[in-house]
């Protein structure tokens, strides 16, 4: 089983097809197939498919019966898997596009843990401003991390 942190940020261009270049840090993570799908707060999630095969599996322990249980289960199950092409490219359908407004071609991919974000670039600067903000009041909470 391959374990592979992902960190960093960097901007890319989709193609005319919806095609985005994945960094080649990132390749051998995702070389045994990746699992795309909506994230939260507005952005794609790029999971090693390895990864998202825990994932799914966790999201199996959900209840049927709870809305938001049913909710999550609609947003990220949803989402397409495949390998990367020669180029080490993912294509990302349109939908997904759609719900990552990446209307622009540009793209900001960024490591996070267990998984790769796609962000269109206005929504990643709202994003990276409100924990500039923020940053004393996450400090705070976080105090017990010890880091």
């Amino acid at each position: 089983m391959l374990t592979f942190k992902f960190h960093g940020e960097s901007d890319h261009k989709l193609d005319d097809k919806g095609r985005v270049i994945i960094p080649v840090k990132y390749r051998e993570a995702l070389a045994a197939g990746w699992f795309l799908t909506r994230g939260l707060d507005g952005c794609l999630w790029l999971f090693p498919i390895e990864t998202w095969g825990r994932v799914s599996t966790e999201l199996e322990t959900t209840q049927l019966t709870r809305r938001d249980a049913r909710t999550l289960d609609r947003l990220l199950y949803t989402g397409t898997e495949g390998k990367l092409d020669k180029q080490g490219r993912i294509l990302i359908p349109q939908h997904l596009r759609d719900h990552a407004g990446l209307d622009d071609k540009s793209v900001v991919i960024v490591g996070v843990k267990n998984r790769l974000e796609l962000w269109s670039p206005a929504r990643w600067r709202a994003v990276t401003a409100l924990l500039a903000d923020e940053s004393a009041e996450f400090a705070e909470q976080l105090a017990g991390l010890a880091i």
